[in-house]
C-alpha cells in the first residue's frame, strides 16, 4: 500500500469500552498505526485514529498541522457523532474528505453540504 500522507479520524459509535480494543484489532488486521484518540493527540499521516467512545472528537488546526479535542459537547444522540466531527472538518481542513460507511440515523448527513469545496484561509 502507498504512503497516505493524511490522517484518517474515525468516528465510530461505540460505548467507551469497546473503541481501544476497536483500534488495536484494526491494527493488527490491517498492519496499519491504527490508535485509540486522545484529547491533544497530533494527526499525522499515515496514523488512523479512533475517537474514544462515549466522547465527541473535532479537529483544532495548529499551524499547518491539525490536533485531535476529545470532549462530551455538545449533547448528541450518539458518540462520537460525525456530525460533530465533519462539522470541524468543515471549519478547519482546506480540501476534507468524509466517507460514511453505515446508517445510525442521519448522523453525518447533517452537515456534509458544508463539506464541498469552498475557501478557507
Amino acid at each position: 500500500m502507498g504512503r497516505l500522507p493524511v490522517p484518517v479520524v474515525i468516528a465510530q459509535h461505540m460505548p467507551p469500552t469497546f473503541t481501544k480494543g476497536l483500534a488495536e484489532w484494526l491494527s493488527k488486521e490491517t498492519h496499519l498505526r491504527v490508535e485509540e484518540g486522545y484529547d491533544g493527540m497530533n494527526l499525522e499521516g499515515e496514523l488512523f485514529v479512533v475517537i474514544p467512545g462515549g466522547k465527541n472528537g473535532s479537529l483544532e488546526r495548529k499551524n499547518e498541522s491539525f490536533i485531535l479535542r476529545v470532549h462530551e459537547e455538545p449533547q448528541t444522540i450518539v458518540k462520537p457523532s460525525a456530525d460533530v466531527l465533519f462539522k470541524s472538518m468543515a471549519e478547519k481542513v482546506k480540501s476534507p474528505v468524509a466517507l460514511i460507511l453505515t446508517g445510525m440515523g442521519n448522523d453525518g448527513t447533517g452537515v456534509q453540504r458544508s463539506l464541498r469545496k469552498r475557501d478557507l484561509p
